[in-house]
């Protein structure tokens, strides 16, 4: 058999991103501040009209929903059709999963076997709904487009205690998935990001 490895080709990189954080800290405006932006919003929250002034500045559409098959077909369609935006945002990826944790847990009732079951049995509603989002998460990687995910924040916790940080709200492994996770906090008047996973060498992970 022939190997088949090659030398390493520098390769223009799209850039893909989670920023997260608390509600009103400036995720949506960082993110569609990238070029021609295409973003899914899916609690709503880009009506106001500062939002649609930036999107209308930077060439931008956006698509409402809060469903997780709207949210797939909408990305199967920019994978496979020629369109002219350069950035995909959803925002925020929670509203998308908290969607299939409760799509989960009503399909393990209805397929539980147990009369007082409540569809979260060791976890099981968590498992189904990472097997559900893992396609869709696929897709992401493979889209050429600038690819920025927004999430809620919550608290931390590493072996049932508080870390005393905060981390993103959703599928435990999206981080893994990007070269850049922000935690986009607001100090005063002032908002800042910090660097929380970077693979990317003018974002140095302190």
């Amino acid at each position: 058999m022939t190997l088949r490895a090659k030398k390493p080709e520098t390769i223009q990189k799209r850039f893909k991103a989670l920023f997260y954080g608390e509600a009103g800290v400036g995720k949506t405006t960082a993110a569609i501040q990238f070029p021609k932006p295409y973003l899914i919003d899916t609690e709503r929250g880009a009506e106001h009209q500062q939002y649609i002034d930036i999107l209308s500045q930077n060439e931008g559409v956006i698509f409402q929903t809060s469903d997780f098959d709207e949210v797939y077909k909408e990305v199967k369609e920019l994978l496979t059709t020629k369109h002219p935006y350069k950035t995909l945002i959803i925002d925020p990826i929670t509203v998308i999963y908290d969607h299939l944790i409760d799509l989960s847990i009503k399909e393990n009732i209805a397929k539980s076997k147990e009369v007082n079951s409540d569809g979260t049995e060791f976890g099981r509603h968590i498992a189904l709904a990472d097997r559900k989002i893992k396609p869709l998460c696929n897709m992401l990687l493979r889209l050429d487009m600038n690819i920025i995910l927004t999430a809620h924040s919550k608290n931390e916790y590493v072996g049932g205690k508080s870390t005393n940080q905060q981390t993103f709200d959703g599928y435990k492994k999206l981080s893994y998935l990007f070269d850049l996770s922000l935690e986009i906090q607001k100090r005063e008047r002032k908002r800042i990001a910090i660097i929380k996973k970077s693979r990317i060498k003018s974002f140095e992970d302190l």
